[in-house]
C-alpha cells in the first residue's frame, strides 16, 4: 500500500512538473505538431514564422482562440494590419492571451517594426514565461536589430523552455555568423539538423557558416538541400540561398554555374 501510494504521487510530482515547465503550452507547438505530422506546408511555414495556433478544442465560435485564428488566416495572406486587429479581438476577449501577443509580435516583426515586435513578445512572456515561441521570436527581432548578443540570450532561453524546437539553434548560428564565429554557428545547425532534418532554413544557415569557414564545395551541398526543402514549405528563404550559392560556386572558380545561380536568385528579388 505504501508502495502505491508513493508510486501515486511520484507520478503526480512529475506531471505537474511538467506543467510548469510548459505552462499553457497543449497547443503552444501546434503549427510544429501540424507540420512534423502532417508536412502541410500551411502549417510548416506558420512554425518556422514563430506563429502559434490555438489547440482544436478551444476553437469555439466567438472565443478567443477563433479570433485568433482569423488573425492566423490574414497573416498568412500578407495582411499583417488586420491580423493584428484580430489578434486584439482576442486580448480583449482573453486579457491574459499571451499567444495573441506573440503572433501580434510576429506581424510587427513582418512589417520591419522590430522596436514594437520585442515590446509585444515582453507582454507574451510577461504573462506566461514558459512559452518558448516569443523568446525565440524575440531572438529574431534583436538580430535584426543587430542586437546579437542580447538575440542569442532570448534564444537560450527559448531552448531552455523547449530543447526540442529548432528554430532558436538556426537563429543562433545566424547571430553567431554575423558576429563572425563561424565554428560556434556550425555547432548551432548541427544541433538544429539534428532535430530537424527537414528545416530549409537550418540547411542555408550551416551554408552560410561552411562557407564563412572556408568549405564552398560543402556550403553549395547545404544551399542545395535547402532550395529543395525550401521549394516545399520555405519559399521566402531560396533567394538568399541562391544568392549564396552563387558566392560559393565563384569561389570554386565555376563561373557559369555561380552566374546562372546569382541570375535565378535575382528573379527571385535576391538584393545581396
Amino acid at each position: 500500500m505504501k508502495r502505491l501510494l508513493g508510486f501515486i504521487l511520484l507520478t503526480l510530482f512529475i506531471l505537474i512538473n511538467v506543467s510548469l515547465t510548459f505552462g499553457l503550452g497543449l497547443y503552444q507547438d501546434q503549427a510544429q505538431a501540424m507540420c512534423v505530422d502532417t508536412g502541410d506546408a500551411w502549417a510548416c511555414g506558420l512554425a518556422a514564422q514563430g506563429i502559434m495556433l490555438p489547440a482544436p478544442a478551444d476553437e469555439k465560435p466567438g472565443s478567443a482562440a477563433d479570433w485568433l485564428n482569423k488573425g492566423v488566416a490574414l497573416f498568412s495572406q500578407g495582411k499583417y494590419d488586420e491580423a493584428i486587429q484580430d489578434y486584439d479581438m482576442a486580448l480583449n476577449l482573453n486579457p491574459q492571451y499571451a499567444d495573441a501577443w506573440n503572433n501580434i509580435g510576429v506581424a510587427l516583426n513582418h512589417q520591419g517594426k522590430h522596436d514594437e515586435a520585442i515590446q509585444a513578445y515582453d507582454k507574451a512572456t510577461n504573462l506566461n514565461p514558459q512559452l518558448p515561441n516569443p523568446w525565440g521570436n524575440k531572438g529574431d527581432s534583436l538580430k535584426a536589430l543587430l542586437k546579437y548578443d542580447e538575440a542569442i540570450q532570448a534564444y537560450d532561453r527559448a531552448i531552455e523552455i523547449d530543447p526540442r524546437w529548432a528554430g532558436p539553434w538556426i537563429g543562433k548560428s545566424l547571430a553567431f555568423n554575423n558576429q563572425g564565429k563561424a565554428v560556434e554557428a556550425l555547432a548551432c545547425d548541427q544541433k538544429a539538423l539534428e532535430l530537424d532534418m527537414q528545416n530549409a532554413l537550418a540547411w542555408y544557415a550551416q551554408g552560410d557558416a561552411l562557407l564563412n569557414l572556408g568549405y564552398p564545395d560543402k556550403a553549395v551541398q547545404s544551399y542545395d538541400k535547402a532550395i529543395e526543402l525550401g521549394q516545399q514549405n520555405h519559399q521566402n528563404i531560396l533567394p538568399d540561398s541562391w544568392g549564396h550559392k552563387s558566392i560559393a560556386l565563384k569561389k570554386l572558380g565555376r563561373t557559369a554555374e555561380a552566374n546562372e545561380a546569382f541570375a535565378t536568385a535575382r528573379e527571385m528579388g535576391y538584393s545581396g
